[in-house]
């Protein structure tokens, strides 16, 4: 199966096409047939679905998220030692990349000024900054819907 486009042949073995091809065809074993704007739509309908499904998981594992910043921060409190340090950044950094692509813009936000705290710096000297951070982050991560 492939797909073809005019003016440009573009050959495409796996048989997706691109919405923004002006004239494509699809081959198949049938013969060929005009890819139409309802193939272009359901494949988005399909992405769509698919992108939802994945906000959906991300949205479940929130509160293993939450624990997981809880348990560093506890770590941290009682003078850790820089392994628990490098827990609480590594759970503000993932947090800060993945919220904004599942549409949490503010936890991402949130997450991404804490990492900063935490980054190429001595946290110690920056523990009542660090602890505001944290806290903030853990409300935004209790307040977020439908977890």
């Amino acid at each position: 199966m492939r797909i073809s486009c005019n003016p440009i042949d573009v050959r495409k073995s796996s048989g997706e096409h691109s919405p923004f091809d002006s004239d494509c065809r699809h081959h198949g074993s049938s013969g060929v047939r005009r890819v139409t704007a309802r193939d272009a739509d359901f494949a988005d309908a399909a992405f769509e679905a698919q992108i939802e499904a994945l906000r959906q998981h991300f949205l479940q594992g929130m509160p293993e998220r939450r624990s997981a910043l809880a348990d560093a921060w506890d770590g941290c409190v009682d003078d850790g030692d820089e392994q628990a340090w490098l827990r609480l950044r590594d759970v503000a950094h993932k947090l800060s990349g993945s919220a904004p692509c599942y549409g949490l813009e503010t936890v991402g936000e949130a997450a991404r000024d804490l990492d900063k705290l935490l980054s190429g710096r001595s946290p110690c000297r920056r523990r009542a900054q660090v602890q505001v951070a944290v806290a903030r982050l853990q409300a935004l991560l209790d307040a977020v819907p439908g977890v």
